[in-house]
């Protein structure tokens, strides 16, 4: 199955999907859906994107694909070609087009593994590389290029998705504060964490009754009674074998005082919670300490 038709715009190593990195201030292009999930055998795998042109001129688009991995900054890192490596197996068309302003182009890709697949999860990223145009932006003329990718994987067998979250840490950065979560991964495909996170203030965040009053309902965030902020917790992927820190900024204006910082969703199929407790000083109201 695919993930949700949600339109790519940037690749950040961290996303429900994978953007990709932009050469100029502008990307007129956009693809849907952001990544796939897929069950594969020995026959043929058939899906399709498509790319959109936001843009004002006609977008010329070259598209490749490439096995790849997240380095320990969870940055993407190409891989090179192997017989069990998806890219091999993949088969695209059409591989350069022209997209009209306001228009799209539907590409249509098959997965054929030539070898037999060993058990687990296979990765290929489609990137979509826009060709320098000219382009006016605030009365200046601009090139205008940019890449976006889409991260394919691709699952033999039965595959078994192991998430941990060690700790979350809160720290002191000016206005936008900064939380990171320590994510391991071991099982047979990557995990990533789903749910929100609520700021509480410390005297509020006193029974386990109170704090899970309120669920997240579906693509909603839930702001429980009492709370300060909400938001969604960073999806980002963490591989097989592998334990990131997963860096998010939220940009809450708190005064001093003590806060909890509370993580509610799921990794790996399984519920996580987990409350952080933390303060801002009065002397610069914008310290953050976490225990």
């Amino acid at each position: 199955m695919t993930a949700p038709r949600a339109l790519l715009f940037v690749i950040l190593a961290a996303a429900t999907g994978f953007a990709a990195a932009m050469d100029a201030s502008i990307i007129t292009i956009g693809a849907s859906p952001s990544r796939f999930e897929l069950e594969i055998g020995n026959r043929p795998v058939n899906e399709a994107l498509k790319i959109f042109n936001y843009g004002s001129e006609t977008a010329r688009i070259q598209v490749s694909v490439n096995s790849w991995t997240l380095d320990e900054r969870n940055e993407v890192q190409l891989t090179a070609p192997t017989e069990q490596a998806l890219d091999q197996w993949m088969i695209i068309s059409p591989m350069a087009f022209e997209v009209p302003p306001g228009s799209f182009q539907t590409v249509r890709f098959s997965i054929r593994p030539r070898v037999e697949p060993h058990p687990g999860e296979h990765r290929a990223m489609i990137y979509l590389q826009q060709q320098p145009t000219e382009g006016v932006v605030e009365g200046k003329t601009i090139n205008i290029i940019g890449r976006v990718g889409v991260a394919v994987y691709a699952y033999v067998g039965d595959v078994e998705r192991v998430g941990r979250l060690h700790d979350v840490e809160v720290h002191p950065d000016g206005e936008l504060q900064l939380a990171s979560f320590d994510i391991s991964s071991s099982g047979t495909a990557h995990v990533r964490m789903s749910g929100q996170y609520t700021i509480w203030p410390a005297n509020l965040y006193s029974t386990e009754e109170q704090a899970e009053s309120e669920e997240p309902a579906g693509n909603d965030l839930v702001l429980p009674e009492g709370a300060l902020a909400v938001g969604w917790l960073p999806p980002n992927p963490v591989l097989p074998d592998a334990r990131r820190r997963l860096p998010m900024r939220f940009g809450q204006d708190l005064p001093a005082g003590d806060y909890v910082f509370d993580v509610r969703g799921e990794l790996g199929g399984e519920q996580m919670r987990m409350g952080v407790p933390f303060s801002i000083s009065d002397a610069t109201s914008e310290e953050i300490v976490s225990n």
